[in-house]
């Protein structure tokens, strides 16, 4: 996980900056959830972190912002009252191995970060600077996509936006080797067609923004979704078939959005391959409700992820004195594959606290991750202040729970081939994902199709090593396990 801490005491052993001034705070836990290491990592002004991906080398690049010139930092182009994007790559046990400053003279927050297909690294995020590193700026920020080769040198960098403002919150790679990045806009020229919104009014009111670019940063297409009141996306991801689901808050009730419980909603949006919406949905509650993160489950549903200040609507168990203006719990829904809830899960306690993001982890678990302020209800432990806060869910009895049969994989774990041995009846059909829940392996053709002989191979030896889940159709149902 990587965030931020202000902390020089507890299981934070090193604060670089003074009074309340941030560091990034990076922790790897366990299975079990418990601290295996932490680390600090900035300098002695504001240093914030927004992103972690794991990488192929099986170290971490982690992206956000820094406002620092010392320790942890080097090569910042703005002063102590601006903002670089940081990027920083960790080999498996913490150590930093480089570090880089990217911007200019304005402030650049940089929000997400992935490695590519070339085990370099892409960036997405936000900047209102003109020179350095960024260039061709709209006017009042844009969005600031940069493509870092493997050692963090820039290969290219594009503004992206029109006159109003926008920010990047989420980027991918797509199928195709391109990218797609979704964040918000206020514009309606430069790059932008479709807003919405107003942009003569006073106060900001940006769409959902989706952009679509090739494998050197041009763009191939853009929309823009949402209403005549505030839409923000903050999470995209890309379904096995080629389709994009994502994820945000609306307080919209026109236009893209057919229904506002009240305040914010959750918005998903399900769009094909070029960008065209195929379903949405809204969730929530008289409150104020906010997705922060869309995963894709491993029955081809997905997790969606936030704060919610609701209790009535669709959400139920909130823990402290929900409203508009009421404390915030995690709100974690589990949404079918057409976009209709499946189960919803308030978390918290009577003081604030956010989710910011959950994987899946097994076929029946969850773990999400955030902040918590609360020292009750769900929370324990909390050190005072604002803590990191992690759970572990487990799917509700009678959701995506295996049916009654048993069946055996070997070797587990292994170097990818695998035999299936299953007890009950034949197996007819099987198929493995990874936890983006992409299929990569699928056969009906097995040569032993009688309870209690070995199948043939499923073979997963060209895929990287990770998690899979794999499901089994016998003539009682659909079997699934997961950790091979």
């Amino acid at each position: 996980m990587a965030g931020t801490s202000s902390s020089d005491n507890g299981q934070v052993l090193l604060h670089y900056g003074s009074g309340n001034l941030a560091d990034c705070w990076i922790l790897k836990l366990d299975g079990n959830g418990n601290l295996v290491w932490q680390k600090t990592l900035g300098g002695t002004n504001n240093d914030v972190a927004f992103s972690i991906t794991k990488t192929i080398d099986g170290g971490y690049a982690v992206a956000g912002f820094s406002a620092s010139n010392d320790s942890d930092v080097t090569g910042h182009h703005g002063t102590s009252a601006t903002d670089d994007y940081w990027v920083v790559k960790l080999d498996s046990n913490e150590n930093m191995q480089w570090e880089k400053s990217l911007g200019g003279t304005g402030d650049d927050w940089a929000y997400s970060v992935i490695q590519t297909t070339d085990h370099g690294y892409a960036i997405a995020g936000y900047s209102d600077s003109n020179d350095g590193d960024v260039n061709g700026n709209h006017g009042n920020g844009d969005e600031w996509i940069v493509k870092l080769d493997s050692t963090g040198v820039i290969q290219w960098s594009r503004t992206l936006g029109g006159s109003g403002s926008e920010q990047a919150r989420s980027i991918i790679q797509s199928s195709d080797g391109g990218y797609v990045v979704v964040g918000e806009t206020a514009s309606n020229d430069g790059d932008v067609i479709g807003y919405h919104g107003d942009t003569t009014v006073q106060f900001w009111e940006p769409d959902y923004w989706i952009v679509k670019l090739d494998g050197a940063g041009n763009i191939q297409w853009q929309k823009a979704l949402g209403g005549t009141s505030t839409d923000q996306a903050y999470s995209i991801l890309q379904t096995s078939m080629g389709d994009y689901v994502v994820a945000g808050q609306s307080g919209s009730n026109d236009g893209d959005v057919t229904f506002n419980h009240y305040a914010f909603d959750y918005w998903i949006v399900k769009l094909d391959g070029t960008g065209n919406i195929l379903w949405q949905n809204s969730f929530g509650g008289t409150g104020s409700d906010e997705a922060r993160s869309v995963a894709q489950s491993s029955d081809g549903g997905f997790v969606v992820t936030g704060i919610s200040t609701s209790n009535d609507g669709d959400v139920t168990g909130q823990h402290g004195n929900g409203g508009i203006v009421g404390t915030t719990d995690y709100w974690v829904v589990k949404l079918d594959s057409v976009g209709s809830m499946q189960w919803q899960k308030s978390l918290g306690g009577n003081f604030n606290d956010w989710a910011y993001s959950a994987i899946q982890v097994d076929y029946e678990s969850y773990v999400v991750a955030g902040g918590a302020s609360s020292q009750d209800g769900d929370v324990t432990g909390n050190h005072d202040g604002d803590d990191f806060w992690v759970v572990k869910l487990g799917a509700p009895l009678g959701i995506n729970q295996p049916v009654n049969s048993f069946f055996k994989i070997s070797p587990n774990p292994g170097t990818g081939i695998f035999q299936i041995q299953n007890s009950s009846s034949p197996i007819q059909t099987a198929e493995a994902f990874n936890l983006l829940g992409e299929k990569v392996f699928s056969t009906s053709n097995f040569s032993h199709r009688t309870a209690g002989q070995t199948s043939n191979s499923i073979d997963l030896s060209t895929e990287p090593d990770g998690v899979y889940f794999l499901h089994l159709k016998t003539g009682e149902g659909i079997m699934e396990e997961g950790g091979y």
